[in-house]
């Protein structure tokens, strides 16, 4: 079927460019499938799946923004933009798992404000040393709206992210062959199960210890550039 984006909201920021390249390509993507004639019953597939290829779009706006800029200042902004985008494995890995506690409770709906803080700052203390006793970001449950919009989906992000720096690390090798590859990955649907699909176009698989070691490499090698123009 036709597919449509609309943006409420669009004020030039790059944040607005994100979502607009994030919720669009979901769109561009339902018309490949549909000019290629997929059935509808392979139209859709798991949401880490189908959110990985959005997760891609981030990361390419950002990184074509940060190797055409033209002074060291807009390159160092759209490096670190690009980093928001790499790095987001931990912050949707810290709340999907508050999340996943939460839920495993016998009785959640008797958490008062103060035990969801507690909660969240132990959460938080295993990604990362902003967080724990006496830190200063409180009150991130508040913020995490898909809790309230779309309860336990925050997890499918942090495997879409993982598998769209799996994408870019490809697309990075071999620019022209992988976007190839990747247009018909878009295109094909889901007539079988991700790894079989990931496999057959991109050679890539669900392994979480490769995954998360081509996301410390794409992250590792990317703050390096950043203390060089730093120093610069």
């Amino acid at each position: 079927y036709p597919s449509v984006f609309f943006q409420g909201r669009f004020s030039g920021y790059i944040e607005d460019v994100i979502v607009l390249a994030h919720e669009a390509g979901h769109s561009v993507q339902n018309m490949l499938m549909e000019r290629q004639g997929v059935l509808q019953t392979y139209a859709f597939g798991p949401s880490y799946f189908t959110e990985s290829f959005a997760g891609m779009n981030e990361l390419l706006v950002a990184d074509h923004l940060w190797r055409t800029a033209t002074t060291s200042a807009a390159r160092i902004y759209f490096l670190q933009k690009f980093l928001d985008q790499a790095t987001e494995i931990f912050k949707t890995g810290r709340e999907a798992l508050f999340e996943d506690d939460l839920y495993a409770l016998q009785n959640p709906t008797r958490l008062t404000a103060d035990d969801l803080e507690s909660r969240m700052q132990a959460t938080g203390e295993r990604f990362s040393t902003w967080y724990g006793t006496g830190s200063h970001r409180t009150e991130e449950w508040v913020n995490a709206v898909t809790f309230y919009m779309w309860p336990l989906y925050r997890v499918n992000y942090a495997y879409s992210k993982l598998l769209a720096i799996a994408y870019f690390t490809e697309f990075t090798r071999d620019p022209a062959g992988t976007a190839k590859r990747y247009e018909q990955l878009l295109s094909n649907g889901y007539d079988a199960p991700p790894e079989e699909i990931l496999g057959r176009y991109l050679g890539l698989s669900l392994d979480p210890e490769e995954l998360v070691a081509r996301a410390g490499a794409v992250i590792t090698a990317r703050l390096a550039e950043l203390e060089v123009l730093y120093g610069k």
